[in-house]
């Protein structure tokens, strides 16, 4: 026969004497405030009694404890019973329990609405312990696998790990990503970006001859610009739980921040210094240093070419094609992701060729796949500092000359020469594919016209350093004095004041 559910009004006290070996009889008896019990048979493995003042409560109770747990019929005989998760009293119980059955009755699983509380909690949780830090390190691990992938450049993975040795004492580095707001964003950089503008003014009223100090990034407006876009970049990044509007682009966007002048510096060929420090240059190939030697050669390249540090750096012999008269920067060296082609002239081919001789004599690696220039005291056996030349040449002539600067010097021979932007767009590798497609047939006749530049400027340089004999001077007419004077004051006014006369001339009679 089924035994009839127990039903009683609970209180503390009834269910604290409740004890699993002696179970209410049934029909329900009562003994004063007593329930009548008996004992339970050995076949029992749990008993429970049933609240009549909160519907669905009721108590489990077994060999080893008791738990309140509440229970509502569905349509036919089943039902639903789910263990309380506030057990600390009767009146904690019968409130949950309260909730709970509403929630049953409107079809829901009180124990999913826990988990997902439970779920969300620790969301938060893991979401406080996630700081900007720990979001970095993962962006930069990002940029390992993908310069391991070829799609990101060593330089820009470099760039990012920088910012770490800048940024972790900041308070931004240790702020949970999903508290990164605008206000710290604020609180980090406006005193970067004042220490640096107020670096940048003294700088620009100190003595050439004064010694410079290096004080990290406080003293570098370039450098916080990089800082602030790649947190920028390493928050876009992120799938960590964040706001949901960048503020570091939203701080950057209402904030007016100092601009980062750009370098005006060419060297001034020219002049009693620049021909000196050209002079010095050519000097170096023959240092007694082999390392200083091959540097002298990667400079003087660059002065040649304009090219950029990394791209001269990793150029390989297979690169350079004496028969089509070019060499070439591989797309994976330039900036921009596509090939850059050089014409080849005498005095550049006759350097690569002694180079490759020099380098052979030191047993240095020369075939095809291997650098021109070669740093074997480096770990990754490619120049990574080609400052201990430049210092040299510092110290002989006072010019701080940088490869960008070389760069920008071709720029302006080649606009002098040309006379039009799109020649020193192509010359310096900013082509798009609109303006010269990568046609063998195309690219041959850019290189050929860009080659007589290149030969008449490095004919030029040669003649300026005292290798050549310079030319006869030119018997210009009236015309051409005239024409010369008006050429060179709009080069002036466009800061282009470089152009020699006799140049001037071989252009007038060119027309």
């Amino acid at each position: 026969m089924k035994r009839e559910t127990v039903k009683v009004p609970l209180t503390a006290t009834l269910v604290k004497g409740l004890d699993f070996k002696h179970w209410p009889v049934s029909p329900m008896q009562w003994n004063g405030h007593r329930l009548v019990t008996e004992p339970t048979p050995p076949h029992v493995k749990d008993w429970t009694i049933r609240d009549t003042v909160t519907r669905g409560l009721g108590v489990r109770v077994t060999p080893n404890a008791k738990s309140y747990f509440v229970q509502r019929k569905r349509k036919g005989s089943t039902s639903d019973r789910w263990v309380l998760t506030d057990q600390r009293s009767l009146q904690d119980a019968r409130v949950q329990a309260a909730n709970w059955y509403a929630r049953m009755a409107d079809g829901g699983n009180p124990t999913k609405d826990i988990k997902d509380i439970a779920q969300a909690e620790a969301a938060i949780k893991a979401a406080k312990s996630y700081t900007f830090a720990l979001a970095f390190a993962d962006y930069i691990k990002d940029g390992e696998a993908r310069v391991a992938a070829l799609t990101l450049r060593p330089a820009s993975l470099k760039d990012r790990k920088v910012v770490v040795r800048w940024m972790a004492d900041s308070d931004l580095w240790s702020t949970p990503l999903a508290l990164v707001d605008t206000p710290i964003i604020k609180t980090t950089f406006e005193p970067l970006f004042a220490a640096a503008e107020r670096a940048r003014r003294a700088k620009r009223l100190k003595d050439e001859d004064e010694p410079k100090k290096r004080s990290g990034l406080a003293s570098d407006l370039a450098a916080v610009h990089k800082v602030l876009t790649y947190c920028k970049a390493c928050w876009n990044w992120s799938k960590g739980t964040k706001v949901a509007v960048n503020p570091f682009a939203a701080w950057a966007k209402n904030t007016k921040l100092p601009k980062v002048g750009r370098r005006q510096t060419v060297l001034a060929t020219e002049s009693k210094d620049g021909t000196a420090w050209l002079q010095g240059l050519v000097a170096l190939r023959d240092d007694e240093n082999p390392i200083i030697a091959m540097l002298a050669d990667y400079v003087l390249i660059a002065t040649l070419w304009g090219g950029r540090r990394t791209e001269l750096a990793e150029i390989r012999w297979v690169d350079v094609n004496y028969g089509d008269i070019w060499a070439c920067f591989a797309p994976e060296t330039t900036k921009g992701d596509k090939a850059h082609y050089v014409p080849l002239t005498p005095w550049a081919t006759e350097i690569l060729k002694e180079r490759h001789e020099k380098n052979r004599a030191q047993r240095w690696p020369v075939k095809r796949g291997d650098r021109v220039f070669p740093y074997p005291t480096t770990k990754t056996g490619k120049i990574e500092d080609y400052r201990p030349i430049i210092r040299k040449l510092k110290e002989q002539t006072g010019l701080w000359i940088r490869l960008h600067d070389l760069r920008r010097t071709l720029a302006t021979s080649v606009f002098g020469f040309a006379g039009d932007l799109g020649t020193v767009s192509f010359a310096l590798g900013h082509t798009s594919d609109k303006e010269v497609t990568a046609d063998y047939v195309h690219r041959q006749a850019a290189l050929a016209a860009l080659r007589v530049l290149y030969h008449g400027r490095e004919k030029h340089l040669r003649q300026l350093i005292g290798l050549d004999a310079a030319p006869a001077s030119a018997a210009f007419t009236d015309f051409q004095k005239s024409m010369i004077q008006t050429i060179q004051n709009l080069l002036k006014q466009a800061g282009f004041d470089k152009l020699p006369p006799t140049d001037l001339a071989e252009l007038l009679q060119a027309q």
